[in-house]
């Protein structure tokens, strides 16, 4: 094999990528060492859709996502684990999947009218309160 890092794709290698990040581990560690891409090659890999693989990529790292949700409850229920290093964790993970899956772990509280349309403000002229 000649000198560098690996920068062709191939499904098989795509196929691990996809398995290891729904996995949970970090595309940095997958792609640390010198036999795998680098990140940036698995990056632009995305950005070209090379052989469909922006979908699968999308859809391993919402895996990773949901199990980081998942990891979430062992980490609070840790009674061993030193406080703060535990209220980190959580806290990192909680902002991350608020962000990454914001739908469902979002913050945000949407407001709707009727039938989901908008809300609708009456207000009443003092003329028609006087009467």
């Amino acid at each position: 094999m000649p000198p560098g890092r690996l920068t062709e794709y191939t499904p098989e290698l795509a196929q691990e990528i996809c398995e290891r990040l729904a996995a949970g581990e970090s595309l940095r560690k997958i792609c640390a060492p010198d036999e795998m891409p680098a990140a940036s090659t698995v990056c632009l890999w995305t950005l070209e859709n090379r052989d469909g693989f922006a979908e699968r990529y999308t859809r391993a790292r919402q895996l990773q996502a949901e199990l980081l949700a998942d990891e979430l409850f062992e980490i609070a229920d840790d009674s061993t684990a030193d406080y703060n290093h535990t209220r980190i964790r959580v806290d990192t993970r909680k902002w991350y999947l608020s962000k990454v899956l914001s739908k469902v772990y979002g913050d945000k509280t949407v407001l709707t009218g009727a039938d989901g349309g908008p809300i609708v403000f009456a207000a009443k002229s003092i003329l028609e309160e006087s009467k």
